[in-house]
């Protein structure tokens, strides 16, 4: 029944106009339509009322009000207590975990109250209709409490399911999937491509189904599983594997729980080997789990050992850690001269705090001609006094130069570098990370 009516949906909204949107704006518009289709559906959490963090909800308030589109306080064990007792009256609760590494504090509202709650009523109550979005995952500059993916902590829960995108189209059809399911839902959303995933995306109304897989590529040598951000990583992979002549089967969990078995034991059957990838540590992982239930299913179609390709097993570390090289040794009475040298990869850039990251080296750096702070100017560059349009930029030795434009990370504070746009203002920057 829920796969015909997610066929449904779909056909209908492949009728439609579609139009291009990255996955931020498709997880706002998937809430914009569940909010006009639900009048019972609310949205709330840290800052959502504003747009949040990442504005994935900006606009709805305006459009349906603060009482359906509204700030709670920062406790995110309120969140889901209030989440779960929304849900259980037969209302639709969209609840958000401003980021996936603070959803430990709902741990126990999540896995002994939602999960259990159709369970222990003998099925006469249930929260279906909750669904908790959290940003997961790395974008190099979050550090251990901005960066992390938690799926594997509820993917041991049964009562809930997890779900997370790969790209927009996905996103916006597997939220309004978790919206109407049934059963409480983990919408993990990888924070690295708000911004950077853009696609065609049906206007309409639509559904992805939960619980099945995407066979994203046919191949017949290895077969290769990931989901949500780690996809891009793993289509680029087995473009170059293609290169040599691998042939693979590339696949999209989608829901890792349930997770689509079935799909996965055929398509291992068929190529005799498995690589499962995804950015959590590797200890474990989901991948434990896909690899051992492959093992016991397609054990003796199995050509070679099943890999893992994951996370270290270490708290997520800074992308800037190996620059903070502070020293107590007194600085030379001189000013600290403009021109530095540049570590080859990563340069840390925030502002005003950029000095303090690289004191160190400017004292001491050789006159290089490397890399340059430029003075105050404006975007435009011609003088400027207000001190509001400062610019960092890396010389043309070197080629690396800002990029903005709408579907940058700017307003969320997370920039990447870029090879190929001049400059960027750095009264909008509070991060960036080389690529």
């Amino acid at each position: 029944m829920a796969t015909a009516t997610a066929r449904h949906f779909s056909q209908a909204a492949a009728a439609g106009t579609r139009r291009k949107m990255n996955l931020f704006t498709a997880i706002n518009d998937a809430m914009r339509v569940a909010l006009r289709t639900d009048q019972s559906a609310v949205i709330f959490g840290e800052d959502v009322a504003f747009g949040g963090v990442f504005r994935t909800t900006m606009g709805l308030r305006e459009e349906f009000g603060d009482h359906r589109v509204f700030n709670t306080p920062l406790c995110e064990q309120g969140i889901a207590g209030f989440a779960i007792g929304y849900a259980s009256m037969g209302k639709t609760a969209i609840a958000e975990i401003q980021f996936a590494d603070y959803i430990y504090p709902a741990f126990d509202q999540i896995v002994n109250e939602a999960a259990k709650f159709r369970y222990r009523s003998g099925n006469e109550f249930d929260v279906g209709g909750l669904v908790f979005r959290a940003p997961c995952g790395a974008v190099g500059h979050g550090g251990h409490y901005h960066s992390q993916s938690p799926e594997a902590y509820f993917v041991h829960t049964p009562g809930v399911k997890v779900v997370m995108p790969r790209s927009p189209y996905e996103a916006k059809g597997l939220l309004l999937s978790s919206i109407r399911d049934p059963n409480p839902v983990i919408f993990l959303e990888p924070k690295a491509l708000y911004r950077t995933a853009v696609e065609e995306v049906p206007e309409g109304d639509y559904m992805v189904p939960l619980e099945q897989a995407d066979v994203m590529r046919h191949g017949s040598d290895v077969t290769v599983v990931g989901w949500g951000g780690q996809l891009r990583v793993l289509e680029q992979a087995c473009d170059m594997a293609q290169e040599k002549g691998i042939s693979c089967e590339l696949i999209d969990i989608r829901t890792l729980y349930p997770w689509d078995v079935d799909t996965v034991e055929a398509s291992v059957k068929k190529t005799g080997r498995l690589v499962v990838s995804h950015e959590a540590p590797k200890t474990g992982g989901f991948g434990a789990e896909v690899a051992a239930e492959m093992t016991e299913r397609c054990f003796l179609s199995l050509e070679a050992p099943i890999a893992r390709v994951c996370g270290y097993d270490t708290p997520f570390p800074l992308v800037f850690e190996k620059y903070m090289q502070f020293t107590f040794e007194p600085l030379p009475a001189k000013s600290i001269p403009m021109e530095m040298h540049a570590p080859e990869r990563h340069v840390p850039a925030t502002w005003p705090t950029v000095v303090a990251f690289l004191v160190p080296f400017l004292a001491g750096a050789a006159d290089c001609g490397c890399c340059q702070i430029l003075p105050p100017r404006c975007a435009q560059g011609s003088g400027c006094d207000c001190g509001d349009c400062r610019v960092l930029k890396k010389r043309e030795a070197h080629s690396w130069m800002f990029q903005f434009d709408d579907t940058s990370p700017v307003l969320s504070s997370q920039v990447a570098l870029d090879q190929k746009e001049p400059q960027l203002p750095l009264a909008l920057v509070s991060h960036y990370s080389p690529v």
